[in-house]
C-alpha cells in the first residue's frame, strides 16, 4: 500500500538502520541530520563510517587568501577532527576518502601542505588516523579522482605515513596516488599487520624493496592488486636490481598492471604464493619465478605486450622468457592469454618439455589480425601448433583473431542495424524468400571453392584433437574465403575427434556468405574419409 503523501517513513525504522543509513553520507552531512529532530541527535554519533568526499575543482591557489592564515589542508583537518572529537563519538572503524578535481596538484593542496618546511610532517589522513576514535580502523580507502584529462606530472598526491595505521586493526587498505617510504635508516615496516587481507594499490610510487616489506609484513594478505606502481623516480639502494619479491603465504588473488609508462623498474618477479587461486598481469614480459608450487592455481589472465619481431636479436631472450613465465604456472585449469598477434606467441621446438597438464580451457585473443602474406599465416599456424602442443587436455579452445578489428566493425553494423526502419525489414523479407531458392546453387558452387592447408598444422598429429577437444570457437573478420580463419576452421572441422560445438564468428558478412553452414559438411567429408 503507498504510503500517504508526507508521511515520515523514517521515525518507524529502528535506531541501528538509521545509523546504517548515515554511514554512508559524508561526514558533513552527516553530522547536520542532528538537526532533524532530538531523537535523530545523537544517531550521527554512532555511525562506524567516516566519508570524506571533496570537490577539488573549486579550489584555487589563492583561496587560502580569501581566508587569511589558513590553508585548505587545515581547513580539512579542523572539520574532521572537531566531528571525531564531539562528545559521545563511537569509535570509527571504516574511513574513506574521496577526492575529485580536474588537477592533481589542487587535490595536493586540500590533502596535504605544499609547505616545504613542514610537508614531511603533516599531512590530512595521517592526522585524522591519529585521532583516538580512528585507533580502531578496520578499512582505509582513497581514491584521486582527477577525471580523463589528467596531465599531472605528480608522481604522487599524498604521503601517508604507516605508523599512522592501525596496524592491529586494519584489514582493507585502498591507496590511490600516495607515497610510500618506510622510515630510514632501516627501512623496515613500523610493526606488523596481522589483520590486513586486501591491499589494493592504484597509481602509487614507492620504492621497491619498501613495497616488498610491507607486503611480507601482513601474512595473512589474501588479495593484492598493483596497478600503474612507480618506482623510476626513486634511487636504486645496494642490492637493488629490479627484482620484486613478493612473498605471500596466504595470497589467493593477485593483480599486477605493470604499466610500462609507471612502473618501468620491474625485471623480475619471485613470487611466493603456495595458496594462490587467481592470477593476473598486464605489462612487458619479465623473468616470473614461482618459489611455490601453486597447486590451487585456477585462472590466469595475461596481457602481454611483446614488442620484439621475429629475427629481431633479442627474440632468443625473449623466447626463454615468453616461456619461462607461462611454465611457472603450468598448474593452472584456465588460461587467458592477450599478445599483439598470433605471432607475437614464440615458436617451441618439439623436444622443448613444456606441457600444461592440467589446463583445460584456453582463450587467445589478439589486437590484430594475420596480414594475410603467406608466410605470415604460416607464422600464424606454427604458433597455434606450438600451443596446441603444450596444451594435451584441453576442453575448451577460443582464439580472437584481430578483436580490436573485429568489435569496431561488429559496432558499425550495430549502429547499421539501429537505422533499419520496419518497413525497410519487410521489403529484405520479402527479397528472401524469393531467392530461397538460390541457395542451395550458392552452396553447391561454394564447394568447388578449395581451402588451403595450413603447414603445421594440417597433416599434423595432436594429442587434444584426438581425445579431449570437445568446444572450439573461432572469431575473425573474414575478407576472402581462403582467409587464414576459414583454412584454421576447416582445420578444427576436418581434425578435430571428440569435437561438439564449432562455433565460427567470421565478422560483418552477407548472410550467404557466412561459413558456419560449411562446417558440418567438412565434418562429414572428414568422417567419410576416415572410414575409407
Amino acid at each position: 500500500m503507498a504510503a500517504a503523501e508526507g508521511a515520515d517513513l523514517f521515525s518507524g525504522l529502528p535506531d541501528e538502520v538509521l545509523v546504517n543509513i548515515i554511514s554512508f553520507l559524508p561526514f558533513t552531512d552527516a553530522a547536520r541530520t542532528a538537526a532533524l529532530s532530538r531523537r535523530w541527535r545523537p544517531l550521527w554519533l554512532r555511525s562506524p563510517a567516516l566519508n570524506i568526499n571533496l570537490d577539488c575543482s573549486g579550489i584555487s591557489y589563492c583561496h587560502r587568501d580569501r581566508v587569511p592564515g589558513c590553508p585548505p589542508d587545515e581547513m580539512l583537518y579542523r572539520d574532521v577532527t572537531a566531528s571525531l572529537r564531539a562528545p559521545g563519538r563511537h569509535p570509527v572503524t571504516k574511513l574513506s576518502v574521496l577526492a575529485t578535481g580536474s588537477d592533481e596538484r589542487r587535490c595536493k593542496e586540500v590533502l596535504a601542505s605544499d609547505d616545504p618546511s613542514i610537508y614531511h610532517e603533516f599531512c590530512v589522513i595521517d592526522g585524522v588516523l591519529f585521532e583516538q576514535a580512528m585507533r580502531r580502523t578496520e578499512e582505509l580507502r582513497v581514491r584521486i579522482d582527477c577525471g580523463k584529462d589528467d596531465r599531472s606530472s605528480l608522481t604522487y598526491v599524498y604521503r601517508l605515513r604507516l605508523s599512522s595505521i592501525p596496524g592491529d586493526t586494519i584489514r582493507v587498505l585502498e591507496l590511490g596516488r600516495c607515497r610510500i617510504e618506510l622510515p630510514p635508516p632501516d627501512h623496515a615496516a613500523p610493526f606488523p599487520f596481522p589483520r590486513l587481507t586486501v591491499l589494493r594499490l592504484q597509481r602509487c610510487s614507492s620504492p621497491m624493496p619498501d613495497l616488498a616489506t610491507l607486503i611480507t609484513a601482513a601474512p595473512n594478505l589474501a588479495t593484492l592488486h598493483i596497478a600503474s606502481h612507480s618506482f623510476s623516480c626513486y634511487p636504486k639502494r645496494d642490492g637493488d636490481d629490479g627484482r620484486f619479491f613478493l612473498h605471500c603465504p596466504s595470497l589467493t588473488s593477485l593483480t599486477l598492471d605493470n604499466d610500462i609508462t609507471c612502473i618501468g623498474g620491474i625485471r623480475a618477479i619471485d613470487l611466493y604464493a603456495p595458496c594462490i587461486v587467481t592470477f593476473r598481469y598486464t605489462g612487458t614480459l619479465v623473468d616470473l619465478a614461482m618459489k611455490s608450487q601453486a597447486t590451487d592455481l585456477i585462472h590466469v589472465d595475461l596481457n602481454l605486450q611483446i614488442w620484439y619481431s621475429p629475427g629481431e636479436s633479442d627474440a632468443t631472450a625473449s623466447l626463454s622468457t615468453f616461456w619461462k613465465f607461462l611454465g611457472s604456472l603450468r598448474n593452472m585449469k584456465s588460461l587467458k592469454l592477450n599478445v599483439p598477434t598470433i605471432r607475437s606467441i614464440p615458436l617451441l621446438d618439439i623436444g622443448d618439455n613444456i606441457v600444461f597438464e592440467s589446463l583445460k580451457h584456453l582463450e587467445v585473443e589478439c589486437d590484430r589480425e594475420t596480414d594475410g602474406r603467406h608466410h605470415s599465416n604460416n607464422g600464424a599456424a606454427m604458433a597455434i601448433a606450438t600451443l596446441l602442443r603444450c596444451c594435451p587436455v584441453i576442453h575448451e579452445l577460443k582464439l580472437a583473431l584481430g578483436s580490436r578489428e573485429f568489435m569496431s566493425s561488429r559496432s558499425r553494423r550495430a549502429r547499421g542495424r539501429k537505422s533499419l526502419l520496419f518497413t525497410e525489414f519487410n521489403t529484405c523479407r520479402d527479397f528472401l524468400n524469393s531467392r530461397r531458392n538460390m541457395l542451395d546453387d550458392d552452396d553447391e558452387s561454394s564447394e568447388s571453392e578449395e581451402v588451403a592447408d595450413l603447414p603445421g598444422l594440417t597433416g599434423c598429429g595432436f594429442y587434444c584433437l584426438q581425445n579431449h577437444l570437445k568446444r572450439v570457437v573461432l572469431q575473425f573478420q573474414m575478407e576472402i574465403v581462403n582467409c587464414f580463419g576459414v583454412r584454421l576452421a576447416m582445420f578444427f572441422a576436418e581434425t578435430c575427434k571428440v569435437l561438439d560445438v564449432l562455433q565460427v564468428d567470421d565478422g560483418v558478412q552477407n548472410f550467404r556468405r557466412h561459413i558456419n553452414n560449411k562446417v558440418d559438411k567438412w565434418t562429414a567429408n572428414a568422417s567419410e574419409k576416415q572410414k575409407r
